[in-house]
């Protein structure tokens, strides 16, 4: 489980994050320490809550992960409506 102090703090960066960043630098802007538990954890945390998306990386590279900010940010989405949701 997070500690409050630390989540505001992840929110803010995510909120504020619109390039790829790795989970070893979310750590260190956290002021956490990096080893493999945590990138695990705040890997396992991002995921379960959908709060940031993995963004494939060729080769040993370390993952590059993705904000929703990142990710909507400046785009447009486009929606198709089926006829049974129009008629609704």
């Amino acid at each position: 489980m997070m500690k409050d102090h630390v989540e505001e703090k992840l929110m803010q960066f995510l909120q504020s994050c619109l390039e790829p960043f790795s989970i070893s630098s979310a750590l260190r802007y956290l002021g956490e320490s990096v080893t493999a538990r945590t990138i695990d954890d705040l890997s396992d945390y991002l995921l379960y809550n959908q709060f940031a998306f993995v963004n494939p990386v060729p080769g040993d590279e370390e993952e590059m992960w993705l904000s929703r900010a990142g990710l909507f940010t400046g785009k447009s989405l486009v929606i198709r409506l089926t006829q049974r949701e129009i008629t609704s």
